[in-house]
């Protein structure tokens, strides 16, 4: 709950690595068939932003002190996508 509203929130994965670090990871099971794939990632980079930086922040207030990476993961194209 925060600031009086209840909030509901599905994480594909987390974890913590051996460097202490916990990672939140969003898998996205979309495929790019056409020209440009590096544009198509950082398209979807900008797109999926806020709902990483949501799970961030979800996290921190629910009690997380380690530091916090987030990526997209594309199965399809065994890409996984570090979004600072």
């Amino acid at each position: 709950i925060l600031k009086g509203t209840y909030r509901s929130r599905t994480i594909d994965r987390t974890f913590v690595d051996e460097n202490g670090v916990r990672w939140v990871i969003d898998y996205k099971t979309g495929e790019h068939l056409g020209a440009n794939p590096e544009n198509f990632f950082n398209e979807e980079t900008e797109r999926y932003r806020p709902q990483l930086d949501q799970y961030e922040t979800f996290i921190k207030e629910s009690g997380e002190t380690r530091p916090i990476k987030k990526a997209l993961y594309y199965p399809m194209h065994r890409k996984l996508i570090v979004v600072n």
